[in-house]
């Protein structure tokens, strides 16, 4: 059973963040109040297991992995060095709860499930504190016939996935905790690859399930019309990344749109994964050919480069609806 944790005050985490951190990402004033405590606990426990053990421990064969213990003992998050930190903590930043944007809400969980993901730098080094969730293990460990879940997880996953251009979303990176009816529950993880800007998804483990292939409810359906692009990344600037790099703004918007197309023509999960796999038959449909046909360098700059991609989805889209969606 876990123990109960030493309440640890404010201004002792301030104290000790002030002499050891050099930025975070967010600015942990620019979040609701429910995460900047969190994200302040985090820091808190990685300075700490960072004094008493320099060299955290690693976690299996992943050397770019490193667990954080309160004082307790008790796992409380993963340290992960990886050059593309950043663009973690900014997945869980506009993973936004279904009730309302991620600016205000105290939720720390947000609508595709992404834990809370804070960067850090500090004199030695960078990289990213996400949250630990408690799981049984990923979903490759378990067999089709072991594996059990519900249609609005598989939908989640999948709008999350396509949204942030997660094109390495195979099995072993989403976790799965059971629940007392024996029905898994999935949390994403690893988003390194999220914001590709080859518009081609390896690997789409949730696309060989057959609730992928039902209908999205209207709940989802509202989640995804409500979606703001460009008020996504006023709201990333706002929390401290002044200059987010259009290798990122330009595949959230293309992937966005997409999404919010594919949805609005009563696309499927198992419909948008084949296409952003590339994977059709008649490639007029496939994600890449759509987005880089006549401007595969864009050579003429973002906005026309954006509204050529625009214009070739939204009639690829809806071809490929009146084709094959009932």
């Amino acid at each position: 059973m876990e123990e109960t944790r030493e309440v640890v005050s404010k201004e002792a985490i301030d104290l000790l963040m002030a002499s050891e951190i050099m930025e975070t990402f967010p600015r942990l004033e620019k979040v609701p109040k429910a995460i900047e405590t969190k994200f302040r606990d985090m820091i808190y426990c990685y300075l700490q297991t960072k004094k008493k053990s320099p060299k955290l421990e690693q976690i299996g064969p992943y050397k770019h992995l490193g667990k954080v213990f309160d004082d307790k003992g008790n796992l409380v998050c993963l340290f992960k060095h990886c050059e593309d930190a950043k663009k973690e903590a900014a997945v869980y930043l506009l993973d936004h709860p279904l009730s309302s944007w991620r600016s205000d809400s105290s939720d720390l969980i947000g609508f595709g499930g992404a834990t809370p993901t804070v960067f850090i730098r500090t004199k030695e080094t960078s990289g990213c504190l996400v949250s630990y969730v408690e799981n049984d293990g990923v979903v490759g460990d378990y067999t089709p016939f072991q594996f059990r879940t519900l249609p609005q997880h598989i939908h989640k996953l999948g709008i999350f996935h396509i949204r942030f251009g997660s094109t390495d979303c195979h099995n072993r990176n989403t976790v799965s905790k059971i629940d007392e009816e024996g029905i898994h529950r999935l949390t994403p993880i690893d988003h390194e690859e999220c914001f590709n800007p080859n518009f081609n998804f390896r690997r789409v483990w949730w696309e060989e399930k057959k609730e992928s292939k039902e209908s999205f409810t209207p709940e989802m359906v509202n989640y995804v019309n409500k979606l703001d692009v460009e008020r996504d990344i006023t709201f990333l600037k706002a929390c401290g990344w002044d200059d987010v790099p259009r290798e990122i703004t330009v595949p959230l918007k293309i992937y966005t749109f997409f999404l919010k197309k594919a949805v609005e023509l009563h696309l499927t999960a198992y419909d948008m994964a084949v296409l952003a796999r590339n994977a059709h038959k008649s490639p007029i449909f496939n994600l890449r050919n759509m987005v880089l046909e006549y401007n595969p360098e864009n050579t003429h700059g973002d906005k026309l480069y954006l509204e050529n991609a625009y214009k070739k989805m939204e009639s690829g889209l809806r071809e490929y609806a009146r084709t094959f969606v009932n």
